[in-house]
This record gives C-alpha cells, structure tokens and sequence, in this order.
C-alpha cells in the first residue's frame, strides 16, 4: 500500500503527522499559477506538491441530532441530490492537493501496470527525507500536474 497525506495549512516548517511520517507521501498545496500556497506547510519532510488552493468541489451544510450530536449526513449519492447539500464551492488546502498526487500516482501505476512504490517513484522519485535535488521548490517537494 502506499499512504498520501496533506502536509497542513499552518504556513510552518515543523512535520506536520501524520503526513511526516516514513513512508508516508506528504502533500503542499500551490496556488493557481504554481506558487506556494501561503498557508501550506513546508519542509524537507515534504515530499511533493500541487494545486490546492480554489478548487471546486460539494458543499453541504450539516444537521445536528440533538440526543447524541451525532453529524447527520445523508451520504446517498445514486442519482438523488442529498439532504444538505448546498451546491458547489470553492476549497482551498493541502487537504485538496493531497487527493491530486495520489490520483496521479494511481493513474501511472494503472497504465504501465506497476506497483504502487515503483508509481509513487516515477512520479516523485523515491521518498527521500533528506530531499530531492530536482525538486522546483526544495521545501515543497515535487509539482504533481494532473494529466
């Protein structure tokens, strides 16, 4: 298996976990022109980047069940809007650039049919905690774009 995670958005260098962890892949954020996003975390413990900063995505409000305050979210999804849901919003965070890295990694492992470590290798290089000398932005690791 292999483990992606946001890096966090407390715009500092101390290792943010679980993100920090080994071999964890830990994920910056960049804006919409490529620049460092300026909330994102950074450090030599991070191991790639990409955009997360006003991408769209579901908004849903959320009731409260007053005996048990349990989060009600109706998560039926089968061609019905469900309740609480409000539309389309605009997100920004490492919490939303982590999901590009690891589907990018996903999509080279389907399509040269490789392992997930021989993927994440190809499209980061190997996690290194020291730091990849060909990263664009030494304390945010390598540019994922989509393809």
């Amino acid at each position: 298996g292999l483990f992606v995670a946001a890096a966090g958005n407390e715009a500092q260098w101390a290792p943010a976990y679980p993100a920090a962890f080994d071999p964890v892949v830990a994920v910056a954020a960049l804006d919409q022109e490529g620049n460092p996003a300026p909330f994102t975390n950074y450090g030599q413990w991070v191991n790639a980047c990409a955009v997360g900063v006003d991408l769209v995505s579901f908004f849903f409000t959320h009731r409260r069940k007053p005996d048990d305050g349990f989060v009600d979210i109706d998560r039926d999804f089968y061609g019905i809007q469900p309740p609480g849901f409000k539309g389309w919003a605009r997100w920004s965070g490492t919490s939303f650039a982590a999901p590009v890295v690891a589907a990018r990694i996903i999509q080279v492992k389907r399509a040269k049919q490789i392992n997930m470590k021989q993927a994440r290798d190809e499209v980061i290089g190997p996690v290194d905690p020291d730091g990849n000398p060909n990263d664009r932005y030494p304390l945010l690791g390598v540019p994922v774009i989509p393809h």
